[in-house]
């Protein structure tokens, strides 16, 4: 657009800030923060779903250079301090030092029964939560009222929440909050492929010396405390047709010759 001397252009209307791009990255690393949780359990003795959900959080905050530490509510049966794939795990018999590891700390998190806990140390030195809301009871949701940031595990999740917040003052209202899905890693659930199986070696669920069933004849059988060499094929004592009514008056021979022949047998 071309302008004349006597008229200047007009100036541009400011620019808005838009949303950050997703490519867009900060000039300086950002530090690295320590997160402090309080539950129920923790892999890998304590194998429940919301524990595991968590934990997959928490896995990409210690590959960005994150601490957390997770002290357990209750005993379990690992009864030491431990190291689980970058977490530091803190049993319920050395937890005595929850308290003074949540006033040090960065952000603290929790879900389940232990959110009031967690809450009530946290406003006293005014500490970033983070609660996990994994289902739709009403006493979920009201002790994550009042978080700095609280995490729905699906849509659903979200909008019952949204239904029970709507008769709280705002300033009970959670300050953030987002919808997480159980983050599932490919690689934990990689599978290798089966070793190629020797054409003479007989399958799991086949009877090793029923030739009639389909089995193969292998040289010996493990037995509870010893090993037992098959007879030949044709020593083989042959099956009991279970239409006869004695256990020698129709062999398989006599079987094979039926008209209507009786299935696996004949």
């Amino acid at each position: 657009m071309f302008h004349s001397r006597s008229s200047p252009p007009s100036p541009s209307p400011p620019s808005l800030p838009g949303p950050p791009s997703r490519l867009r990255r900060p000039a300086a690393r950002q530090r690295s923060l320590h997160l402090v949780g309080r539950v129920f359990g923790y892999p890998p003795a304590h194998n429940a779903g919301s524990e595991w959900m968590l934990h997959s959080m928490l896995r990409p905050l210690i590959e960005r250079g994150h601490q957390v530490s997770i002290y357990l509510s209750h005993p379990g049966k690992i009864k030491k301090a431990y190291d689980f794939e970058g977490v530091r795990v803190i049993p319920f018999q050395q937890s005595a030092a929850f308290a003074a590891a949540a006033q040090q700390t960065d952000v603290l998190l929790s879900h389940y029964e232990n959110v009031p806990v967690v809450a009530g140390l946290a406003r006293a030195r005014a500490t970033p939560t983070v609660v996990l809301c994994h289902d739709n009871f009403a006493t979920t949701f009201h002790n994550a009222a009042g978080a700095d940031l609280v995490v729905y595990n699906s849509q659903w999740i979200r909008r019952e929440a949204e239904v029970h917040y709507a008769r709280y003052p705002d300033n009970l209202m959670p300050g953030r909050a987002i919808v997480v899905r159980p983050p599932v890693t490919a690689a934990d659930y990689a599978t290798r492929p089966r070793q190629q199986r020797d054409p003479g070696q007989p399958q799991s669920g086949q009877g090793c010396g029923n030739v009639l069933a389909g089995g193969r004849l292998v040289p010996q059988v493990a037995l509870p405390g010893r090993a037992r060499r098959l007879r030949p094929a044709a020593q083989a004592p042959p099956p009991t047709c279970p239409t006869a009514r004695s256990s020698t008056a129709c062999p398989a021979t006599r079987c094979a010759r039926r008209s209507t022949p009786v299935p696996g047998w004949c």
